[in-house]
């Protein structure tokens, strides 16, 4: 399995459709990746509705969870927890994703590189990518780290590896 898709949910049942109508896409034609929602304590019917599209879509491989509230890093540290793939990627449950992301981070798994970094499109459809990173280019791991402290964005256009949290 080359991607585990770690999505925290917290109330999100009136957001989170898109999001999961996009997975339902991306899952039909790629088995090799795992999906996992994390239910954060929500008071809502997210978990219901988290369910509800797990069993819909029996032949995915999508785990469903629910835990007391601990916030969207302790969500995703959950989901973490139970990742089989060699790459992870965290989405936020109102976030969309593209088939054209997950075959980017396809292509570059091979590389082994500690994460790989990708644009989003903000709300008004311009690029976003504030590494500074040239695409390709090598960096050691002290620099790597340094670039991630000082311009690190939002996970949700990276993928990391699963070594490189251990």
């Amino acid at each position: 399995m080359y991607l585990s898709l770690i999505i925290p949910f917290f109330n999100s049942a009136h957001k989170c459709k898109r999001l999961l109508k996009r997975v339902t896409e991306i899952t039909s034609s790629d088995p090799d990746l795992e999906v996992i929602l994390v239910d954060d304590g929500s008071t809502d019917d997210t978990y219901l509705l988290l369910t509800g599209f797990r069993d819909s879509l029996p032949q995915a491989n999508i785990i469903a969870i629910k835990q007391k509230n601990k916030g969207p890093g302790g969500a995703r540290n959950t989901g973490l927890k139970l990742a089989k793939g060699e790459y992870v990627w965290f989405v936020d449950s109102d976030d969309d994703i593209t088939t054209e992301a997950l075959a980017f981070i396809k292509q570059n798994c091979d590389h082994q590189y500690d994460f790989i970094d990708f644009n989003v499109i903000s709300s008004d459809s311009i690029p976003i990518n504030r590494m500074g990173v040239v695409a390709g280019s090598y960096r050691d791991r002290q620099e790597v780290t340094h670039i991630l402290l000082s311009r690190f964005m939002p996970q949700m256009c990276k993928a990391f590896r699963q070594d490189f949290f251990n």
